[in-house]
């Protein structure tokens, strides 16, 4: 039947009317953010266990009106959430009540501290807490529906750092429909100021049934729920002036065996260790570590490197954890002064000391020292950082810092600064980095510049940058992969300034009325261009998508062209068959095309086909993963990764990459995590075993067994560790 107009004209005032209620709620929640909501001192003690029955729930007002926030990103959710706070000036309590429209529950992992699975994919209950509330650091915490729980740091904004972890107590119940999560945070588990009782807090839900995450303070989903700019500011009530936790030490025992099949050796070491931690004040911490052992650490994911340069990945070690954000972004991605995992690499750690919180409201510091052991011929290291971070506004964040690496008479020192703008409308960002190295008896050409500044909305977002590093600026504790250049035919690896500039547009349509389309990609483009020290021209890599489609069941389809010009001046054995490709220049393209399956199902697979020029050649390149979740027993996930390459005169060969991974829980603090990873670029066959038990709050029982074989699966080496250590607090 047609409409009338009548029935429009009612059309457009039901709509004016509800786009009259949003704003209002809109300046509702601003006029709130402006008086503070307080969270009340009780002298009471929970028992935590989901139950919320306790009359102290009784007397507080709840946070509730849970905004839509990804896949969509408007109005109100449609299944609301309560949460209530209070504290004894020992512990933080949070109740909540999700209010469910049916009794199950969707779970992805049992596994703690994996975001993707146990908190992306799984229902859950999450919360951000800034107790700075400067945009800069802060905590994040969060239990899925079988109580699992994620801890991390946040920092610069929006970076998860999750293997920190916190003694934290959470329950979870159901009744009914609704789901009910109790937890208690130690306020000496985290750092803040007691002259400053405003905080910045966020709360968000995760129901994988609806596929919707909800937030109490709404932004666009562009941005993340863990953004810090977008947090309510609530008062601390009474908030403590003293610690109640000083000291907390972990005490460790560690069994190693290793066999080197090649050497024909074996050894055996029974390693103790210490790590302890001592509260100076509430927002400062003093860390200690004598003798570390890292078996139980899990092991790197092996990939395909394409490059003629390194890859960066992520650090995993405890001690080096606690203010991570404060070391580990004093420039680039493509330039770090700090790059901790160059501690170690060559000896162990014999000890370790570090001190790092605020020293005030707006004052950060991090004060880091590090003794590596001699090993025959290779000497000792000590490593030094230190790092002052101030809050100069709203808007702007100073950093100077000094990164210092000594090796008996031989030393390496990179100080710098860093200036960091972000807009009060969170659309704008922007860092300027400068650095020096001092090296000995290495002078002249030892800068670090860097540049950058980016913008985004909802559609669209574009970002620039520009970065310079000299032939000398040498960072020896550093990460700057572009400045050395390793030439197969000689052996040699040349140190060479470098000077990169990029680009990046994108331009996205959300389409308002779709209910299969989250959005849609228009455009997007990126450039990044390197020269050397001459300014001659070194390489360009130009990166086209002109579609994709991200659907509102979280599943992804998309298509991509990369196009590489390369005056290539180093000797590059890519195939490790003595055939080199050799200097010359090079303009080769090849185009993506790739799909991820819906990722809150049991079954999760994404698939990728990459087919074009390399070089003088071609390249073929599938890439499938599968991963099936049998939960609540077990996880299991397997990946294939074949690059074929044929270099015509060169010679041809085909990379294998696969992995399988499998994981099995017997409950929340018990699993068993294996790892095969086969690599024909790295002739290496890895399995690696953890068996983990968390017997007591962040105690744990390790068994480690890992194998290493060669392509043709002979054995090259294998271990065994047992290690078990107990957390004491005091």
């Amino acid at each position: 039947m047609p409409k009338t107009k009548d029935q429009d004209m009612l059309n457009r005032v039901d709509k004016m009317l509800l786009f009259v209620l949003f704003q209002m709620s809109v300046f509702i929640a601003f006029s709130q953010d402006q008086n503070p909501t307080t969270i009340p001192f009780y002298e009471e003690e929970l028992s935590i266990d989901g139950d919320l029955s306790e009359a102290i729930w009784e007397k507080i007002n709840p946070f509730t009106s849970f905004y839509n926030h990804f896949p969509l990103d408007t109005g109100l959710a449609e299944n609301q959430t309560e949460v209530k706070l209070f504290h004894n000036q020992k512990m933080l309590y949070i109740g909540v009540v999700y209010h469910d429209n049916e009794s199950r529950n969707n779970i992805s992992s049992l596994k703690r501290d994996v975001y993707s699975d146990a908190i992306f994919l799984s229902d859950c209950f999450g919360l951000v807490l800034a107790p700075f509330d400067d945009g800069d650091n802060g905590y994040f915490f969060a239990a899925n529906a079988s109580g699992v729980q994620y801890d991390a740091l946040i920092g610069n904004i929006n970076n998860l750092n999750e293997s920190w972890n916190a003694i934290w107590q959470c329950k979870v119940m159901k009744r009914g429909n609704d789901k009910y999560y109790e937890m208690a945070i130690p306020l000496d588990a985290i750092n803040f100021n007691p002259q400053k009782d405003t905080w910045g807090i966020q709360f968000f839900t995760n129901d994988t049934k609806l596929n919707l995450f909800s937030t109490l303070v709404h932004s666009s989903r562009n941005y993340t729920q863990y953004d810090l700019r977008f947090t309510k500011k609530v008062k601390i009530e009474s908030i403590p002036e003293k610690i109640l936790r000083r000291f907390s030490v972990v005490p460790s025992i560690a069994f190693n065996y290793a066999k080197d099949n090649i050497a024909n050796t074996e050894s055996r070491k029974f390693i103790p260790s210490l790590d302890g931690q001592y509260n100076i004040n509430s927002s400062l911490r003093l860390d200690l570590t004598i003798n570390p052992d890292f078996s139980q650490v899990e092991v790197d994911q092996q990939i395909t490197n394409l490059t003629r340069f390194a890859i960066n990945f992520p650090e995993r070690r405890k001690f080096f954890l606690e203010n991570s954000d404060l070391f580990n972004n004093l420039g680039t991605f493509h330039t770090n002064p700090f790059y901790s995992r160059r501690i170690g690499a060559d000896t162990d750690i014999l000890f370790g000391t570090k001190l790092s919180g605020n020293l005030g409201t707006k004052t950060r510091v991090g004060l880091l020292n590090v003794q590596t052991k001699d090993d025959g011929e290779v000497k000792g290291k000590n490593y030094s950082v230190l790092v002052g971070r101030q809050n100069l506004s709203s808007t702007l964040l100073a950093t100077m810092f000094l990164v210092n690496s000594q090796q008996s008479d031989f030393y390496n020192r990179v100080g710098g600064a860093k200036l960091n703008f972000k807009s009060t409308n969170n659309r704008w960002t922007s860092n300027l980095n400068y650095a020096q190295a001092y090296t000995k008896n290495i002078s002249g050409d030892n800068s670090f510049i860097n540049a950058d500044v980016a913008y985004q909305v909802r559609k669209m977002d574009w970002s620039a940058s520009f970065q310079r590093a000299g032939k000398n600026f040498i960072a020896d504790t550093g990460f700057v992969p572009l400045q050395n250049n390793y030439d197969a035919l000689t052996q040699e690896t040349k140190r060479e300034a470098f000077t990169r500039a990029t680009g990046e547009y994108e331009l996205k349509h959300f389409p308002k009325k779709s209910k299969a389309i989250d959005w849609m990609r228009i455009f997007l483009i990126n450039s990044s261009a390197v020269f050397n020290g001459d300014n001659s021209f070194r390489e360009n890599r130009i990166f086209f998508s002109p579609f994709a489609i991200r659907f509102k069941n979280r599943s992804y389809v998309y298509i991509s062209f990369t196009n590489f010009i390369e005056d290539l001046k180093y000797n590059f054995d890519f195939l490790q068959n003595g055939n080199f490709i050799s200097p010359d220049n090079y303009n080769y393209t090849f185009g993506r095309v790739g799909f991820w399956s819906s990722t809150n199902k049991k079954l999760y697979y994404t698939l990728k086909f990459e087919y074009g020029q390399f070089y003088n050649g071609m390249r073929v390149n599938p890439q499938v993963t599968v991963a099936y979740r049998l939960i609540p027993s077990a996880v299991i996930s397997a990946s294939y990764d074949l690059n074929e390459i044929n270099l015509q005169e060169l010679g041809q060969k085909t990379f294998h990459l696969v992995k399988l991974t499998t994981e099995i829980y017997f409950n929340n603090r018990l699993n068993w995590t294996t790892y095969f990873q086969y690599s024909t670029q790295q002739n290496n066959f890895n399995i690696n075993s953890r068996f983990q038990w968390e017997y007591k709050p962040l105690s744990y029982i390790y068994l480690v067994i890992s194998n290493n074989y060669d392509n043709e699966l002979l054995p090259k080496n294998w271990n065994v560790s047992f290690k078990i250590n107990r957390r004491l607090d005091f």
